[in-house]
């Protein structure tokens, strides 16, 4: 497969989970992907942890921007996104080995636009797994309404940057 994959991490103030995060995307066994994050106006260390991986790993790109919110920041992401395919990863989570692997495997081999995977939900050392689809016996999709309702939330507020249009080290 030869897909380019873009991987968009927004990022507030997220030092101590950013590192595991980019590294368990910069670890994939798919290695045709390019990591975008976007430090959307951390007041930690969060940006000068972006930045250290942009400078040792040419698939990075760090853009930094005065926070304008999530939503502002994927949105961002996408546009700087050359990938056929495009997956958000969360700042504070990880993901294993294998999964955009898996993730294209599925999109490939099914001509799928979107894939959406499950989640595990590690907390007070207890784990909990959540399928956001099943198939049922005549291959229909069977949705697990207590995932979706826990997990698919929508984005809300969107908040539009200024429309000043000089150039400027930030997201504009």
């Amino acid at each position: 497969m030869d897909k380019l994959i873009s991987v968009i991490v927004p990022a507030f103030n997220r030092e101590k989970t950013i590192k595991r995060c980019l590294e368990s995307i910069l670890e994939q066994s798919y290695r045709g992907l390019e990591l975008i994050v976007i430090d959307d106006g951390s007041h930690d260390r969060t940006g000068a942890i972006c930045d250290s991986y942009e400078r040792k790993d040419s698939r990075v790109k760090v853009f930094h921007n005065t926070n304008y919110g999530v939503s502002y920041s994927r949105n961002y992401g996408m546009k700087q996104a050359a990938g056929d395919y495009v997956l958000f990863v969360d700042s504070d989570d990880y993901i294993n080995q294998s999964y955009i692997k898996n993730l294209v495997e599925k999109a490939e081999n099914e001509g799928l636009a979107l894939v959406v995977s499950s989640l595990m939900m590690k907390t007070d050392g207890k784990e909990e797994r959540f399928d956001m689809n099943n198939y049922g016996a005549d291959g229909s999709i069977i949705h697990d309404y207590y995932a979706l309702q826990k997990f698919m939330g929508g984005m809300w507020k969107a908040v539009l940057p200024p429309t000043d249009s000089r150039k400027t080290s930030s997201i504009s």
